[in-house]
C-alpha cells in the first residue's frame, strides 16, 4: 500500500501544479519505476532477515533468494532506464527537475537499503529526504509547488518513525540497530512529534499556509506499545487531510 500512497502524492501534486496530462503521465511512469527499484532493492538487502524471521518465510522470499542474480540485473536495468527516461522527460525544462529527483532518490534509497537503515537517526532522516526528492516528480517550478516537497519529506520521516516503532521487536531480535531499538520507544516517539512540529512550522513559514498547523493534531496520538499499529492510520488520516488542503490552496492560487 505504501507504493500506492507514493504514487497518489506525486499524482495529486502534479494535478495541483496544473501540469499537462501527458507530462503528468510521464512523471507517474518514473514514479512507478522508482518505487519498483526501491522495493526490490530493499527486499534483496533484507533477504537474510526475512529468511530468519518465521512469519516472513514466504514464497516471495524463497523466489528472490533463488533468483538473486537476476534481481540484481533487473535493478541495474531499472536504474539505467530511470535516469535515461528522466533526462528525456525533463530535457526541455530550464532545470533538470526530473533527473535530479530520480538521481537523488536512487542514491538515498540505495544508501538506506545497504547501510543507513541500520543506523539510529539516519534511518529516519534518509526516508525523510527520499520522501522529499521522490515527491519532486510531481512538482513545478513555474507554479512554485516545489516548496511542498518539504512538507511531504517531514511527513515521510514521521511515517518512518512509526514504522520503526511497529517493527521494534523484529528489529531487536535480528540485531538491527534502528532508532527505536537503540534510543527506545519514548525517544523515537518524541522524534516523530518533532518532525510533525517541523512540518507544521515549514507549512506556515515556508509554504505560507496555516493549513500546515493541522499536523499538530497528530501530536496527541499515542505512538508507543500496542498503539503503534493504530497510530499509523491516525497519522495517515491527519497528514492526508493537511496535504489535501495544501493542494487545494495551491490549485486555486
Amino acid at each position: 500500500m505504501r507504493e500506492a500512497n507514493n504514487l497518489l502524492v506525486v499524482a495529486s501534486l502534479a494535478f495541483a501544479s496544473r501540469l499537462a496530462l501527458e507530462e503528468t503521465g510521464l512523471r507517474l511512469v518514473l514514479s512507478v519505476l522508482l518505487n519498483i527499484y526501491a522495493y526490490l532493492l530493499n527486499d534483496l538487502c533484507d533477504l537474510g532477515v526475512d529468511h530468519a524471521t518465521p512469519h516472513r518465510q514466504t514464497d516471495k522470499v524463497a523466489f528472490l533468494r533463488a533468483h538473486r542474480s537476476t534481481a540484481i540485473v533487473v535493478l541495474a536495468v531499472i536504474a539505467a532506464v530511470l535516469h535515461g527516461f528522466a533526462w528525456l522527460v525533463g530535457r526541455a525544462a530550464p532545470w533538470p527537475l526530473t533527473l535530479f529527483s530520480v538521481a537523488s532518490s536512487v542514491v538515498l534509497v540505495s544508501l538506506y537499503s545497504f547501510w543507513l537503515k541500520r543506523l539510529p537517526i539516519a534511518d529516519i532522516l534518509a526516508m525523510a529526504l527520499a520522501g522529499a526528492t521522490g515527491t519532486l516528480l510531481g512538482a513545478s517550478f513555474e507554479r512554485g509547488s516545489w516548496v511542498l516537497v518539504g512538507v511531504a519529506g517531514l511527513i515521510c520521516g514521521a511515517y518512518q518513525a512509526v514504522q520503526l516503532l511497529r517493527d521494534i521487536d523484529v528489529d531487536r531480535a535480528q540485531g538491527v540497530g534502528t532508532t527505536a531499538v537503540v534510543l527506545g520507544t519514548t525517544a523515537t516517539a518524541w522524534i516523530l512529534r518533532l518532525l510533525l512540529v517541523a512540518g507544521a512550522a515549514y507549512g506556515v513559514w515556508v509554504v505560507g499556509s496555516y493549513w500546515g498547523c493541522g499536523l499538530l493534531l497528530a501530536l496527541v496520538v499515542p505512538y508507543r506499545g500496542e498503539h503503534a499499529a493504530r497510530s499509523w492510520d491516525m497519522l495517515r488520516l491527519v497528514s492526508g487531510g493537511v496535504w489535501l488542503a495544501l493542494l487545494i490552496e495551491l490549485y486555486f492560487a
